[in-house]
């Protein structure tokens, strides 16, 4: 299956733009980018989509130095 990257125009500041364009891969999870740097998002910040697998939210804990082995469910 080929992935299709969704690319938005959006205004262009000093350093140019955080996220221009967004992609779902084939194991559900959504990512954003610029070209440069790419995340991995619940929901896209264009559109409000939502993944089709999301990632857990971290919680935060009263001992800070816990080690978060992984973020998925």
């Amino acid at each position: 299956m080929k992935i299709e990257k969704k690319h938005y125009i959006v205004p262009d500041g000093k350093w140019g733009s955080a996220i221009t364009y967004t992609y779902e891969k084939e194991d559900g999870t959504m990512w954003v980018g610029n070209g440069e740097y790419e995340s991995q998002v619940n929901y896209c910040p264009i559109t409000g989509k939502a993944a089709t697998k999301q990632m857990a939210q971290v919680k935060e804990y009263e001992n800070s130095e816990k080690e978060i082995t992984s973020v998925y469910e």
